[in-house]
């Protein structure tokens, strides 16, 4: 199992941070335009929750796109929440991805995954 982990400093307070990053409709919004990714799920409206299903269109390399389908299992309002890769297609990443919005406007993101062939 691979670990990556990330802090990144994010010049608003936490409510403004938090409303933006939990909810789902910005993740094409911080995904590099090159990767194609395009949520595939019926509408979603609002932050996070968990039980929450999202599925998705990526292209992670050469183009290709790939489906993964990724669930919320855990959401502390204003600071945290993970999700799961649950399901991908192709090459991909079985990966836990723990969000964390930390003191007032700093956010930290662990991600912890195995390469599948």
């Amino acid at each position: 199992m691979q670990r990556i982990e990330r802090r990144q400093f994010i010049p608003v307070n936490i409510k403004v941070a938090w409303g933006f990053f939990s909810d789902p409709g910005n993740l094409s919004r911080i995904t590099p335009p090159e990767m194609g990714f395009m949520i595939t799920t019926p509408v979603l409206n609002g932050p996070v929750y968990e039980g929450m299903i999202i599925a998705y269109i990526v292209k992670p390399m050469f183009s290709i796109p790939v489906r993964w389908i990724t669930e919320i299992t855990h959401v502390k309002n204003l600071e945290y929440f993970i999700d799961d890769q649950t399901e991908c297609t192709f090459f991909c990443m079985l990966a836990n991805q723990y969000n964390r919005m930390i003191e007032v406007r700093v956010i930290e993101a662990r991600h912890r995954y195995k390469e599948i062939a």
